[in-house]
């Protein structure tokens, strides 16, 4: 699924450089409307600073051991943002994608980060949750 070119999103792909961050980073790539930004995390300071430097509309982290998405989400929350943020974290063991929808104004972030668990069943959802389409919970399983 093409997203317009007019309409590019920027999307920052954070893994531990294992060959699952790099194929969906390349796969991404050929999106056409997509910025993709690979990045392998090595400490908090440089993913901040790539974070501010690139300004993406969405974040996607592959699960792993070294490190926690709580704890990006914290990080996030000390710099500038873009007007909304969506950061998807991919679970390896399974097709479930945590979607955390992260308001600019951090007077918010309180009550106005939402959080959703979504069953993704193919390449086109995960596109659709990058391209910032509304989705639905058909298929939400806990």
């Amino acid at each position: 699924m093409s997203y317009p070119s007019s309409v590019q999103r920027s999307v920052y792909v954070l893994g531990d450089g294992l060959l699952f961050d790099e194929i969906i980073a390349n796969m991404l790539t050929s999106e056409a409307g997509l910025r993709v930004i690979r990045s392998v995390y090595i400490d908090d300071a440089a993913f901040l600073t790539d974070v501010s430097l690139s300004r993406p509309d969405v974040i996607l982290l592959s699960e792993s051991h070294l490190y926690r998405c709580e704890r990006f989400l914290a990080l996030l929350s000390q710099i500038s943002l873009p007007a909304r943020l969506r950061v998807l974290l991919i679970k390896h063991d399974n097709n479930f994608i945590d979607i955390f929808d992260l308001p600019a104004d951090r007077t918010y972030w309180g009550a106005g980060v939402t959080r959703t668990l979504k069953r993704i069943m193919g390449w086109n959802e995960l596109l659709d949750l990058i391209g910032g389409r509304p989705f639905s919970l058909v298929g939400f399983d806990r």
